[in-house]
């Protein structure tokens, strides 16, 4: 009897392995879980940007055929569309000579904001705009940005921001 017992073999784990185990797979899984935020963020800015830029080109042949010239608050002159900035939100203005109505205004996806440039317009029968403009599309903490940047002769274009 006392033979056999000198030939027990242990099958398993001690706690010590398992616990180095669990630790090794818990900083894998924090790890991947920050990632796929930043991945994340960065997908909704980039996703801000490109929707701003596609919202400023339509406006933009808006108002190079004159959309909103037939408006009845358009009396007189028309200018073309006024572009007004919030964090959130872009909203554009029919502009004439004898007042202004709202168009269109668009919401940027959720965590994205802009800066605020202040006011910019399209005019009328592409004439450009009224000045160069940039914007910041970025994330509520300001880690992730893009610009946007609307040219005098009416280029719009998108770059990553370092």
């Amino acid at each position: 009897m006392r033979i056999a017992a000198l030939h027990r073999v242990d099958f398993g784990f001690t706690l010590i392995e398992i616990m180095v185990v669990l630790t090794i797979m818990a900083i894998l899984l924090a790890s991947g879980v920050a990632t796929y935020s930043r991945m994340n963020d960065r997908s909704r800015v980039e996703e801000a940007a490109v929707g701003l830029v596609s919202q400023l080109r339509a406006w933009q042949k808006d108002a190079n055929v004159g959309v909103g010239s037939t408006d009845p608050a358009c009396v007189g002159v028309y200018n073309g569309l006024s572009i007004n900035w919030t964090e959130t939100t872009v909203t554009a203005n029919i502009n004439c000579f004898g007042g202004v109505s709202e168009y269109k205004t668009y919401t940027l996806p959720n965590k994205a904001k802009t800066s605020t440039p202040g006011a910019m317009a399209f005019l009328a029968l592409g004439r450009g705009t009224s000045a160069n403009t940039s914007i910041v599309v970025q994330n509520t903490s300001a880690t992730i940005k893009y610009t946007v940047t609307v040219s005098a002769a009416g280029g719009i274009n998108v770059t990553k921001t370092p």
